[in-house]
């Protein structure tokens, strides 16, 4: 006789909270499998059937195929279409051996929703339950909607509450101790819908001192959203900068068109980079217009220059470049301490050229280099560089840019005055490392 096989979305947990028909399965099945919290959560006088505790999709459907049962009923959390276990049951169920039928649930998304009294259409919904999660990439891909971003996590694992608030305080933290002036708001769900559940909204900055209290955190499941309302003293520019967008004082900058042809190559197809380092990063305009574009990614801005760094950590603050960290330091000494990088670019170098280039590939043989010259001895260096690097092509690109402005107090005739030839390398492996 065929089984059939009920794949059932049970809500927050609670047992009132189940739909009817999911209640209803349950109760003409002869087998529930969930795990340990689910199965405590169904009433022992609304069914005798069976019950085995397991919560691994893999083995669920082991144990379906070799159960004699006919009416068995796989219990999972919250809803089943949603990050659920019950995908993975799915793909490992036969289908020629078993009838499956799918009953949903109510999301911890919504109940959360309901709980805060707030509608989450426009939230982003990320997964880190038992898997890795960028927590600040997730954070800055979101974009401003109506004034504000909503990103709601799903803990477990190595992400909890605790590494959360824990993460996202020190990103906003200042060299001097002090916090960014950004209005971001932590909300936390603990145990929904059960009798020991908790709700709790507060700014992040007053958050963690609170949660640490919250001993139940360590065993009971719990969910967070991020709430970043947008104020007036951040930029919310979420692609291409232009030179306006930079606080920049005085120390030289790269220009918008060396900066896009710059980001272009060190973001385009097949250049996928977690680590970025940006050496003699000056004003930033180049780490954080690739920050920008590149939310998931760490971007280094290496710089030894006090005055430069202040400027970094000013413009880094208005665009809530949170995924920009700052080394002050010359390179390449100051790498001793970074992460090894996917790719780097070189816009200052004291001099170094050679020593942070044959370092950058020592670190990383497959590391993609992208440095820009304007004087004819850097450029000299730049293309034995380049030339030497073994198992690697370079490209070079020249920007020969003029810009107008108007001739003497005339509005009416506009002269075209030239900006300094910007030569760019682009140093990438050819395969033959």
């Amino acid at each position: 006789m065929k089984k059939h096989v009920y794949i059932v979305g049970l809500g927050p947990g609670s047992w009132e909270l189940a739909a009817q028909e999911a209640k209803q399965c349950m109760r003409q099945a002869q087998l529930l499998i969930g795990s340990r919290r689910l199965l405590g959560a169904i009433p022992v006088n609304e069914t005798d059937a069976v019950r085995i505790e397991s919560a691994a999709g893999s083995e669920i459907a082991r144990l379906i195929g070799e159960s004699a049962y006919t009416h068995i009923a796989a219990v999972f959390s919250g809803d089943i279409g949603f990050h659920s276990g019950a995908e993975q049951l799915r793909k490992c169920l036969d289908a020629a051996a078993a009838e499956i039928h799918t009953v949903c649930g109510i999301s911890s998304v919504q109940y959360f929703a309901a709980a805060l009294n707030r509608s989450w259409q426009n939230w982003r919904l990320v997964s880190a339950h038992g898997t890795l999660c960028n927590i600040i990439g997730e954070i800055l891909a979101e974009p401003f909607v109506q004034g504000k971003k909503e990103i709601f996590f799903l803990t477990g694992g190595a992400v909890t509450v605790h590494s959360i608030a824990e993460l996202l305080c020190k990103s906003l933290q200042k060299p001097d101790g002090s916090f960014y002036d950004y209005d971001i708001r932590m909300a936390v769900g603990i145990s929904l819908s059960e009798k020991r559940h908790t709700v709790i909204e507060k700014p992040l900055y007053k958050i963690e001192q609170y949660i640490q209290s919250l001993d139940i955190l360590s065993v009971c499941p719990a969910v967070v959203l991020i709430t970043w309302y947008q104020t007036d003293n951040i930029a919310c520019n979420t692609g291409l900068l232009s030179d306006a967008d930079f606080i920049r004082g005085t120390v030289p900058m790269t220009k918008k068109e060396t900066r896009l042809l710059i980001a272009s190559l060190l973001t385009g197809p097949g250049s996928a980079c977690s680590v970025i380092y940006d050496i003699g990063a000056g004003t930033g305009s180049i780490c954080i217009q690739l920050a920008k574009l590149l939310p998931f990614a760490s971007v280094y801005a290496i710089e030894a220059d006090q005055e430069a760094c202040r400027l970094i950590e000013q413009n880094r603050e208005r665009h809530g470049a949170l995924n920009v960290h700052i080394a002050a330091g010359f390179a390449p000494d100051a790498f001793a301490s970074l992460p090894v990088p996917d790719a780097a670019f070189i816009g200052g170098s004291n001099g170094r050229l050679a020593a942070i280039f044959d370092r950058l590939c020592d670190m990383n043989p497959l590391v993609r280099i992208v440095l820009s010259a304007i004087t004819a001895e850097t450029y000299a260096e730049a293309v034995r560089c380049c030339a030497e690097r073994r198992g690697a092509a370079y490209d070079i690109t020249q920007i020969a840019v003029n810009k107008t402005k108007t001739a003497g107090n005339s509005h009416i005739y506009h002269m075209f005055s030239p900006v300094t030839p910007v030569f760019v390398f682009d140093s990438y492996p050819d395969g033959n490392v």
